[in-house]
């Protein structure tokens, strides 16, 4: 047991339980926003499965607990929050989003818990390993999503063996953690024992300000989870190289930290207003790099289709310098652990701190980035939040940045934060691997695609609407998906609903680099709008995204692909969509597409066209003698019904090619038994 306990007073391994408590809380937290995303997606509204966000008030619970938190409530919580990260990716989505909800509630209770028992004769140790632990857990699901190109490899199939090692071992420190305390619970108490005069002088100060430190911490969660745990956000964002952006972020973080270990001197001797400054510039650069990135849609019908281009490489300067400035969170968030230990807050005011500076604040920022995407849903709400998407980040910057005004001037300068040699060595070979093992990673299994002939004679086309990579029964269902087109072998997809999911997995480059394609993801991440998405087996040339005109009514903002590909001699110019809303705006989409594909030949026209056979927007988009498109499944099957008894009349998911092309097979594949809500329709045609 004196072995035990010895070990958990070295420093490395209290690094080691707070990175894996933060590594589990982001995992469990993503997880748990894509679970209540997906069953808001299913019925476009919210519905009683949001009831699940309560677990984001279990902070509120420590006020059963007044005076002091028993160490074997603080065990058993932390123990629960590991053993529901290691049970939910088990689960279909309803268990999933009850397990990883609790597995974040347990969070919500345990950390400000192991916070109320920390001294201020430690709060510089305390806040630096903290700190240093955020960056490790960051930079750990950094790798880890990196090396299944964006789905966390550490909960996926067999590979969730990562995740038990893990697990296991947080539990075996947790233990070591509980008896440790138990065994110096008397000698710490005597060396708080009494307060002197300027512990109470802040515990006095410290009333009001709890709330604004907290506001502050979760400022930071909210950051990390929505715009840098995992690398495809930015890159989606903003049509930026993932590879270069993946290297970017992960050599920052690991550079910081290591420079955070071997000359903390450096980062803790800052001046309070270059502080502040930096903050403001991190803020600046976060807002710019998403409203340079942004389209306004207004209201006057005549400037649509708004057609967007592929960014110029000034536009990605924002970006280079948000990469760069990432540190600053960290030091914030150091500085404001520090500031709070040092207040020594009561529970009450942890809790009242933690239950709304801490779940209400997150569920509010959480709903209103959903509502920026889905913002005819919930009405009237949701309308204030079209095009908003750069202000949610805005109020989360600014409160992050003004919430270190409460950080008091003396909590700047550390004297005795540092680690022993050991430490040092241990947790710099450690971020070494992670850096070079992201890197190397990225590199490998980033998509190569193969040479195709020029002189092939036909092509295979497939739309599919993924519904996000989810299935009818609500679950997220990437490798179903994925074996149905790899079946299909289609030289040309088109994805609708390829939107990143909010749990930071991209649907569209875990299929490409399965696939081995190359890939455009169209609208970009910031605009909420309906993603769609084109995967090739010949390289993309000439992209560009369509915004259509849509009214509030409407619902949903709606876009188009433009894109060619070169087959030898032959340029096929490719449009694929996702139409919504009226019969009018419908009508004006493919008027929009018909009339950019007036003049070119080679035209193929697919999507979820959410209009049916015979219909007006359908007929415009037939009428041949005025510039149409042949439907592919009518030209092979007239009577709309295939030779094994399948009726199509009711389709809506569409492939319209140029009359000059045949047709000489189309089908829709898994019409019963659906990989997501709606079949994938293919068609092969000949020159």
């Amino acid at each position: 047991m004196e072995k035990s306990n010895n070990f958990f007073k070295n420093s490395y391994s209290e690094l080691i339980l707070v990175s894996l408590m933060f590594l589990f809380f982001l995992q469990l937290f993503s997880d748990f926003v894509e679970c209540v995303y997906i069953f808001a997606l299913m019925t476009l509204s919210l519905n009683l499965n949001v009831l699940a966000v309560l677990f984001l008030f279990s902070s509120v619970l420590l006020l059963f607990f007044r005076k002091k938190i028993p160490d074997k409530v603080l065990l058993v919580v932390g123990i629960l929050m590991v053993i529901s990260r290691l049970l939910e990716p088990l689960f279909d989505t309803k268990l999933r989003m009850l397990t990883s909800g609790l597995g974040v509630g347990c969070f919500m209770f345990y950390f400000p818990a192991y916070l109320s028992k920390k001294k201020t004769i430690n709060e510089e140790t305390t806040s630096y390993t903290l700190g240093l632990g955020l960056i490790i857990a960051l930079s750990l699901s950094i790798l880890f999503r990196t090396l299944n190109s964006s789905v966390d490899i550490s909960t996926y199939s067999w590979f969730q063996i990562i995740g038990w090692i893990f697990g296991g071992l947080e539990i075996i420190l947790m233990i070591r953690y509980y008896n440790n305390c138990t065994n110096e619970k008397k000698s710490m108490e005597r060396s708080e024992s009494p307060s002197s005069g300027s512990n109470s002088e802040e515990l006095n100060k410290s009333k009001g300000q709890i709330l604004g430190i907290t506001f502050g911490i979760f400022s930071i969660f909210l950051l990390i989870n929505f715009v840098f745990n995992g690398t495809t956000v930015l890159t989606r964002w903003t049509e930026g190289n993932y590879i270069i952006i993946t290297i970017s972020v992960i050599v920052t973080l690991c550079f910081f930290a290591i420079l955070l270990i071997s000359k903390p001197e450096l980062i803790f001797n800052l001046k309070s207003y270059v502080i502040l400054i930096w903050n403001g510039l991190f803020v600046l650069f976060l807002v710019v790099t998403i409203t340079i990135n942004q389209v306004s849609f207004p209201s006057t019908l005549e400037i649509y289709p708004i057609v967007v281009s592929q960014p110029t490489f000034w536009q990605f300067i924002p970006l280079g310098l948000l990469i760069l400035l990432i540190p600053i969170i960290f030091i914030d968030f150091i500085l404001l652990i520090r500031q709070l230990i040092k207040f020594k807050p009561t529970i009450t005011k942890l809790s009242l701190g933690f239950t709304f500076g801490g779940g209400f604040y997150t569920l509010l920022m959480v709903f209103a980035i959903v509502f920026t995407s889905t913002w005819g849903f919930v009405r009237p709400v949701s309308f204030f939040f079209r095009d908003g998407f750069w202000w949610v980040f805005l109020i989360i910057g600014l409160i992050g940045a003004f919430s270190i005004f409460l950080v008091k001037r003396n909590s700047y300068t550390f004297k005795g934060a540092k680690f022993g040699s050991k430490t040092k060595k241990s947790a710099i070979v450690l971020l070494g691997i992670i850096c070079l093992g992201t890197i190397g990673g990225v590199i490998a299994i980033e998509a190569k695609p193969i040479d195709q002939p020029e002189d092939a004679t036909s092509l295979k086309i497939l739309t599919y609407n993924l519904q996000q990579g989810v299935d009818d029964n609500a679950t997220k269902n990437y490798d179903g998906q994925l074996e149905l087109i790899r079946g299909i072998d289609a030289d040309i997809i088109g994805l609708q609903e390829s939107s990143k999911i909010m749990g930071n997995s991209d649907v569209v480059r875990y299929f490409a680099n399965e696939l081995n394609m190359y890939t455009y993801f169209g609208p970009k991440g910031v605009t909420g709008t309906t993603g769609v998405a084109l995967l090739s087996k010949y390289p993309i040339q000439s992209v560009k995204t369509l915004y259509h005109y849509n009214e509030d009514s409407d619902r949903k903002q709606t876009a188009t692909i433009e894109a060619e590909i070169v087959i030898g001699s032959r340029t096929f110019t490719i449009y694929i969509t996702h139409t919504y809303g009226s019969t009018e705006a419908k009508s004006m989409l493919v008027n929009n597409v018909l009339a950019r594909a007036a003049d070119k030949e080679n035209v193929l026209f697919m999507g979820d066209m959410n209009f049916r056979q015979y219909s007006e927007p359908y007929n415009i988009t037939t009428d041949v003698a005025n510039g149409g498109l042949v439907d592919a499944w009518l030209e092979m099957w007239p009577t709309a019904v295939d030779d094994n008894g399948l009726n199509a009349s009711s389709r809506i998911d569409h492939i319209f090619v140029h009359p000059d092309l045949d047709i000489v097979n189309c089908e829709y594949i898994d019409w019963i038994e659906l990989e997501s809500d709606h079949p994938a329709c293919s068609a092969v045609i000949t020159w």
